[in-house]
């Protein structure tokens, strides 16, 4: 779930920015309620970063 999470919220982040995106809008792209998310996360920042990351290290390979 954990992989799932990102690339949903990688998607939303990369349509409608940091501010435009919420953890309702992720979990429900997913089929989960809220509290799934923040049981891998803490919350939408550490998922954006989360998300940065990974970008990042794809960019630098």
């Amino acid at each position: 779930m954990y992989e799932q999470i990102l690339q949903v919220a990688e998607s939303f982040f990369m349509q409608q920015g940091y501010h435009g995106t919420s953890t309702r809008q992720i979990a429900d792209a997913l089929g989960i309620k809220q509290p799934n998310i923040y049981y891998h996360f803490k919350g939408k920042e550490a998922i954006y970063f989360e998300v940065m990351v990974t970008l990042s290290e794809e960019v630098s390979v």
